[in-house]
């Protein structure tokens, strides 16, 4: 008998593909633990750049444009564009270098998760520890899936934190150093603000936290913050995260139809029209958070109430029950009619001055088109969310091998992205609006600049005063006629510039 006899009959020796497996799914979770630890944060602190430039950068050249000609502004606003759009450029750089690294390209590398388990079951050699390796490179696609829709909020992470600086800033500064008081009235605004701020910080640190987690699952010592700190159970911080949202969503659509009832000077049918919308939208936000807690934590718990098989969020917020997808699509009606009522008084406003050839833009119409235009692209990316619960507009895969094949489950789509957005979005609108009403403000307690340069009833009298008394009636009856003209248009100017703020 020779020294193989001792072997028994059925011994397999093992091939070069199951060494293959095994050896590169090693080398790629070595080649992940390094992305953790080393990537990961420096693109973070990049990305809130990006989106900290987006904001400041456009507010920057206002400033620069409306102040004193005496010198040349163009040379400073090209030189803020060009540096945004070279750090952008060096973001995106960074990014798809982070896309090429866990696709494996680097390395030659292809491994879907499907792959790994179909070679596990159809081994005949069994191999220390693979159950292990196969358990962190699952779950090191999972972590990718948090940190690629975590870099898509950090973004707008910074526009936030950016505005609401701004706003904070702009609130709290003294417009007319002889009138410092403060009503209880206007400090709703920065309460409100500080309040979504709030809310988008706390959802940005889940979802730092949750990919801290799936991190930590993967290889324990890879977590980012506080490694000696049990990790939080990933089902609470998942309707933590739909919590979040969902209440953000709740304050943005109060938001916008509260300044539609400041535009329409508190109209009866309006302010009914916004409470009804306010509770009905309140409730469903709060019904939906409900169901998606209790299905989260009754795992056996069947989903009578899921009404969308097409749902591909791995985060549940509004896309995989009915009552979800009402409250979703609720707050898409609610921006859309608000931003239609707010065009309909603008086109009131501007009929106004319809006989008036050649009379400026008074502040107020642009305050109202900037409001028309800002709620339409706000109701543009509703849209684009409410069609992402059924259709899925983009899928990348997570891991290396499937970046095109969704057979692993471990994939992002565009409704993702836009989860993790939303959460963003919902507070940097307000936070818009709530800058608008400052800007607009400050140019009411300036004066209007406007009114400079037309003539006043005032000067039409004197004129009157001087005139011929050989001057025929029609000429005297045309002079009262522009005099009462310029009256009405500086009284709807002066009544229509006052900020809707101090109605209520």
């Amino acid at each position: 008998m020779s020294g193989d006899d001792s072997l028994p009959w059925y011994y397999k020796p093992p091939s070069t593909s199951d060494f293959n497996a095994t050896l590169d799914a090693t080398i790629l979770i070595t080649l992940y633990k390094s992305v953790v630890s080393s990537v990961v944060p420096s693109l973070l602190l990049e990305s809130f750049t990006i989106g900290a430039l987006f904001a400041c950068v456009p507010i920057a050249s206002y400033l620069l444009w409306i102040k004193s000609p005496s010198f040349s502004r163009v040379p400073y606003i090209s030189t803020l564009w060009i540096f945004m759009t070279l750090i952008t450029v060096r973001w995106a750089l960074s990014l798809k270098q982070l896309e090429s690294t866990l696709a494996g390209r680097p390395l030659g590398i292809s491994l879907t998760l499907e792959a790994l388990l179909e070679w596990r079951v159809t081994s005949a050699w069994v191999i220390s520890g693979e159950d292990t390796l196969i358990e962190s490179y699952a779950s090191y696609g999972e972590a990718w899936q948090y940190l690629l829709i975590l870099l898509t909020e950090t973004v707008l992470f910074g526009v936030s934190t950016s505005l609401f600086v701004v706003v904070a800033y702009t609130t709290f500064r003294p417009i007319n150093p002889v009138s410092t008081r403060r009503s209880c009235i206007v400090l709703v605004v920065p309460i409100m603000a500080s309040c979504m701020y709030c809310l988008s910080l706390g959802h940005w640190i889940i979802m730092l936290e949750s990919f801290n987690l799936r991190a930590a699952e993967a290889a324990p010592d890879t977590r980012l913050f506080s490694p000696s700190t049990p990790p939080f159970n990933p089902v609470y911080l998942n309707i933590a995260l739909s919590a979040a949202f969902s209440l953000n969503a709740v304050l943005s659509d109060t938001i916008v139809l509260w300044r539609l009832c400041a535009v329409w000077e508190k109209r009866r049918p309006v302010i009914a029209f916004g409470l009804t919308l306010s509770v009905v939208i309140l409730g469903l936000n709060v019904a939906n958070v409900g169901i998606n807690a209790h299905e989260q934590i009754d795992f056996d718990t069947v989903k009578a109430v899921n009404g969308n098989s097409s749902d591909s969020e791995f985060i549940a917020t509004y896309g995989s029950t009915a009552i979800g997808l009402a409250a979703a699509f609720i707050s898409l009606g609610s921006n859309l009619c608000a931003t239609i009522l707010v065009g309909v008084k603008a086109g009131i406003h501007r009929r106004r001055f319809r006989y008036f050839e050649n009379a400026p833009r008074t502040r107020t119409q642009r305050f109202m088109e900037l409001l028309v235009e800002s709620g339409a692209i706000y109701s543009l990316i509703w849209i684009l969310y409410c069609v992402s619960f059924y259709q899925r507009i983009t899928v990348q895969g997570t891991l290396a091998g499937s970046q095109t094949d969704t057979s692993d489950a471990l994939f992002v789509t565009a409704e993702s992205h836009l989860d993790a957005a939303m959460a963003q979005i919902t507070s940097i609108y307000p936070l818009m609006i709530f800058i608008l009403v400052a800007l607009n403000k400050i140019h009411h307690d300036r004066g209007p600049e406007s009114l400079r340069h037309i003539k006043t009833p005032q000067l039409w009298a004197q004129e009157i005063d001087r005139v011929d008394p050989e001057t025929s009636e029609m000429d005297a009856s045309q002079i009262r006629e522009s005099s009462e003209m310029d009256e009405a248009k500086l009284t709807a100017q002066s009544a229509i510039s006052l900020d809707p703020l101090q109605s209520f």
